[in-house]
């Protein structure tokens, strides 16, 4: 057997709390108590029903720096307000939801923005996202302005440290095709991904420079409503659902972006015949994650052959033990209101300004109820044990032939911390030794490739 010993200094820390949400086992739910949006709503509020700040097609993203879900939404008909919530830290043990601006005197004119220079109250669908090389909150587009439902291109981005709004003209238009739009941030770019409805451009926004960093035909025509989240070690976009639903799923190729696909799906495929779904990647398992109301998720497994294998769906059922069932999906979608959350491996999600907020535990191997096996390989060309670990772990993997090995370590953003290997090997059974230093517990996950196979692993290092 060779064996390898890297030394390899790990970037993230687990933050860790007191707590059932600290403790909560995978394939369980935790209902927050206390936690109605409504309790901080203004009063008194602006024309139309305060609930359409959820109910409005209305989505949300995650501030990953001050561990919060934003939440943003209202427009046409529905709601004149343009205030900002925010619920966390969810690393305190005591999250809140906090109004984190006073909503501005709503004009007629159906604008991109408001007389006082901020942006009109409008449905957010898919399009808000959230990008920590600035520490920024983005609406990529308008899609249905107060009070005339008209929708605006117009890029619009809040300063999270201030909670200030940024000048309309610091940012571009995304163009047409802003309503049902959705749109991800991509840790290994640092670029916000957003594609329009309709027969419109993927496009990449760079967010440091306020600046298109491209825009890419890619033949589609997307529905609205369609949402999607970004894979950043495959480096893949992938789209869901769309209105009426029945739309296959789609599949970009971030490195070569004007490349789209649709890839050919197996399973339960509930996901896949409705539309704004809550829509996220799990980087511990590798898997993409949608939930739409109720106590059971989907995972989406891609296969090793993006384009010719088959991507499989499967229902993952609550543990046994779970008794706690969220409510049922809010009738106009969940979008970005379903959120991962890296520093504490669960996701967030809320469906009304009325009802508590909830959280959810998937296990490292994406079954849900384990939570003990983190190995997840395509192909199983891996193995890494001790897994959980606190000194050292051993990943371990083994080759027919001789061929290239390449072997990565990941933090749970994407960013490629560590590599293990990067070149040829005998044939035969091998071992890489991982030791991570004291005070650098957090999540990652492993990337091999062999020849022109590869496998992901999750890896758990314990303080």
């Amino acid at each position: 057997m060779t064996k390898i010993t890297i030394l390899v200094f790990c970037m993230a820390a687990v933050r860790l709390l007191a707590g059932p949400i600290d403790g909560l086992l995978p394939g369980h739910w935790y209902e927050i108590p206390n936690s109605h949006l409504r309790t901080v709503v203004p009063s008194p509020a602006p024309a139309g029903d305060v609930t359409a700040i959820i109910d409005a097609w209305s989505g949300g993203a995650y501030d990953t720096d001050r561990e919060q879900l934003i939440v943003w939404g209202g427009g046409h008909v529905d709601y004149a307000g343009n205030e900002v919530y925010t619920f966390g830290p969810m690393t305190s043990g005591s999250p809140a939801w906090t109004r984190r601006t006073t909503p501005s005197t709503a004009d007629q004119d159906c604008g991109a923005g408001y007389a006082d220079g901020t942006p009109t109250s409008t449905h957010t669908y898919g399009t808000l996202a959230y990008a920590p090389n600035v520490q920024k909150f983005f609406s990529m587009g308008l899609g249905a302005n107060y009070p005339c439902g008209s929708e605006s291109g117009q890029i619009w981005s809040m300063s999270m440290a201030t909670y200030q709004w940024d000048a309309m003209s610091s940012n571009p238009s995304i163009g047409g095709g802003a309503q049902g739009s959705f749109s991800a941030y991509d840790s290994a770019t640092g670029y916000i991904w957003v594609r329009p409805n309709a027969s419109s451009n993927l496009k990449a926004f760079n967010p440091v420079t306020r600046t298109f960093a491209g825009s890419y035909g890619d033949g589609q025509y997307i529905n609205i409503e369609m949402t999607g989240a970004i894979d950043p070690v495959r480096r893949i976009m992938v789209g869901i659902g769309g209105y009426g639903g029945g739309q296959a799923t789609r599949c970009w190729l971030l490195n070569t972006p004007g490349t789209v696909f649709n890839p050919t799906t197996s399973g339960d495929k509930t996901p896949e015949t409705g539309d704004s779904r809550g829509f996220q990647f799990h980087p511990l398992s590798g898997k993409f994650v949608a939930w739409f109301g109720g106590s059971s998720v989907y995972t989406l497994t891609p296969p090793s052959d993006l384009r010719n294998g088959t991507w499989v769906w499967a229902k993952v059922d609550p543990a046994s033990g779970n008794t706690v069932t969220p409510t049922a999906e809010n009738a106009r979608g969940t979008y970005g209101r379903f959120r991962y959350i890296p520093s504490l491996d669960i996701f967030i999600c809320v469906n009304s300004i009325d009802e508590n907020v909830y959280v959810y535990k998937l296990d490292a191997a994406g079954t849900g109820v384990n939570g003990r096996r983190f190995t997840l390989s395509a192909g199983n060309l891996m193995s890494v044990s001790p897994n959980p670990f606190k000194s050292a772990t051993s990943i371990a993997f083994a080759n027919p032939a001789r061929e290239r090995a390449e072997l990565s370590i990941f933090s749970v953003k994407g960013e490629r911390v560590a590599v293990l290997l990067d070149r040829e090997m005998e044939p035969g059974r091998h071992a890489v030794s991982w030791n991570a230093p004291a005070k650098s517990a957090g999540f990652y996950f492993a990337k091999l490739r062999l020849g022109n196979r590869t496998s992901t692993a999750g890896i758990l290092a314990l303080e």
